[in-house]
């Protein structure tokens, strides 16, 4: 297991990070820079998804392998399940795996998680997944199911915010392996010219809050008429919405793309009910692009600081919400600092990511010590 430049762990001769499907942005990616990161003390990590790949891919340095040849298609999700099931059943049974760190990620992993010893179960929570889902009877089950496999097992936290929300679920995580957005964002020589008043990005998901942004817009075009608006959207269907709204729209912009946007903005506008961590106004950080967010827990982790006046409290109506920004856009001076603030906190943050390792490596020592 010993490899030149690398520590043995006693314990953990193999890790795999099981993921419903393949990509490289998001919760998703986080998990896979996780088991990159992981690569510093084990020699041997590897991916397992679901659904099919397009091909056998290496992501981050990672080996990425699936349990079908299937691709990812929600309504047939539920009738796919108990054949993945039986093929990780059959996989995680192997000689060779009975010593394997199974990290899990998402809820659609649940099922897989119940098959794997308690001792090799590990969580890494990225969010609180039952609020995807609203507050009924469905998101009740979510999260007493969550919470109930959650008790029997490792668990780490992506950032403070959902280390405490977890302690107070009278869960005990292993520790906080915080994220970041990826140092490419980080823009120290920005030059381009802030044409754009407020950046938004719009996703569907209750708790994403689609209705408050098209509220937000139009206030916000009947307040300041000479305001420029933008919107970064995945969804097609969104992007037709919004488009003639707007002075621009991009549908799934890619990453200089995304870039680009950045520094050309002087705000970013987050409005969602509930965010385990939220990476695009933290991205925009990085381009000094001031963010202003409601107070949906996962951006307690960047907006500090000076920034601390931009988190907005939930109870605050939208109005108030949009007469801040425009406060803030009225002021060049104050947005100066707060650009500047922006880009020190994205600095000082891709610091401690980068020790990330050494974290990690304490927190699964500390656990194989205790077995």
């Amino acid at each position: 297991m010993n490899t030149q430049g690398q520590i043995k762990v006693k314990h953990s001769p193999h890790a795999c990070v099981v993921l419903p499907a393949l990509k490289v942005s998001g919760g998703i990616g986080e998990a896979l820079k996780l088991g990159r990161d992981l690569q510093a003390f084990s020699a041997d990590v590897n991916v397992l998804t679901f659904w099919k790949i397009s091909q056998s891919v290496s992501v981050f340095g990672l080996k990425v392998q699936s349990l079908s040849s299937w691709a990812p298609r929600m309504v047939l999700a539920p009738f796919q399940m108990p054949w993945l099931l039986w093929r990780f059943w059959k996989l995680s049974r192997q000689p060779a795996m009975s010593q394997t760190i199974w990290i899990f990620t998402h809820y659609v992993t649940l099922p897989m998680a119940l098959i794997v010893p308690r001792r090799n179960r590990w969580f890494f929570v990225q969010d609180l997944e039952w609020t995807f889902v609203g507050n009924g009877l469905l998101a009740g089950f979510l999260k007493w199911s969550l919470l109930a496999v959650y008790q029997r097992s490792q668990l780490l936290a992506a950032n403070q915010y959902l280390h405490q929300a977890l302690l107070q679920e009278q869960l005990a995580p292993v520790g906080v392996a915080a994220i970041w957005a990826d140092p490419d964002f980080a823009q120290s020589d920005n030059k381009e010219v802030r044409d754009i008043d407020v950046l938004m990005v719009l996703r569907k998901g209750a708790h994403k809050r689609l209705d408050l942004y098209l509220e937000a817009i139009d206030y916000l075009q009947r307040a300041r008429p000479d305001i420029c608006l933008t919107i970064i959207t995945t969804e097609e269907s969104i992007g037709a919405e919004v488009r003639p709204l707007v002075n621009e729209c991009y549908v799934r912009p890619n990453r200089a793309q995304m870039k680009f946007l950045y520094a050309r903005s002087k705000t970013f506008l987050l409005l969602s009910e509930h965010e385990g961590f939220a990476l695009p106004p933290l991205e925009a950080m990085g381009a000094g692009c001031v963010p202003i967010c409601r107070d949906s827990g996962g951006p307690q982790a960047y907006m500090i600081e000076e920034l601390s006046s931009c988190l907005i409290p939930r109870s605050l109506s939208l109005d108030k919400v949009c007469d801040t920004v425009i406060c803030l856009l009225n002021d060049s001076a104050y947005w100066h600092k707060l650009s500047t603030s922006a880009h020190a906190v994205f600095q000082r943050g891709m610091t401690r990511v980068r020790a990330r390792s050494v974290e990690l490596r304490g927190f699964f020592l500390n656990e194989a010590a205790m077995e």
